[in-house]
């Protein structure tokens, strides 16, 4: 939601969970466990990349005890050991050895690549442009392709260097219309599940629980 949609909306999901409201979160979540554990051959393939993905990316880290920890439903949707062991690499040593030019695209939203780690990205890299985008998320190119391929022009006409110029320009262009549907869908639940009477989410939460 934080990610897709932004803070307002978030901060009107989590006033509907403290009112005792869960109907959309329960969907939301649904719904993002279907999409994350869904295998489509050459998409989405968790059996494959899972192991590298935890065991060496360490997607379940040791939650933080936060409320909000992405680590924690990461760690729930694992099919196998969800276990960090090691990064088979020394990725941040090698960098300041790569020779070509780069372009460091980070979300301000990014809750898997934060923009610190962008930031750092680009300071090791000799040859790099960072991009900030303060409303995009994580993976750009599912939600903001628009922007991602201009980026891509930009770099292929040799307009890398012009880009941090047009961060603003960028981040402005729409999301994907996929995107841009969930987003309505969520705002306009929300809405709706704020009017209805406390009643009927405890006696859907009590159906459930018996």
């Amino acid at each position: 939601i934080y990610e897709l949609a932004g803070p307002d909306v978030l901060r009107r999901q989590l006033d509907l969970l403290l009112a005792g409201h869960d109907w959309l979160w329960t969907a939301v979540g649904v719904g993002t466990r279907l999409l994350l554990e869904r295998k489509t051959p050459y998409h989405q393939e968790p059996d494959l990349v899972e192991r590298i993905a935890y065991r060496e990316l360490n997607y379940g880290a040791a939650p933080d005890g936060g409320p909000l920890d992405p680590a924690v439903p990461f760690r729930e949707m694992a099919t196998g050991d969800a276990e960090f062991v090691a990064e088979p690499y020394d990725l941040p040593g090698s960098l300041p050895g790569f020779g070509w030019p780069t372009v460091v695209v980070s979300g301000g939203r990014d809750l898997t690549t934060p923009p610190a780690i962008a930031r750092r990205v680009a300071q090791l890299l000799p040859s790099s442009v960072l991009i900030e985008l303060p409303t995009a998320g994580h993976s750009m190119l599912d939600s903001r392709e628009r922007a991602a391929l201009q980026i891509c022009r930009a770099v292929c006409s040799g307009a890398a260097h012009e880009l941090p110029g047009r961060a603003a320009e960028l981040d402005a262009l729409p999301a994907n219309l996929t995107v841009r549907l969930m987003v309505r869908a969520v705002t306009l639940a929300a809405r709706a599940e704020a009017v209805v009477p406390d009643v009927l989410p405890r006696a859907m939460r009590q159906l459930r629980a018996s």
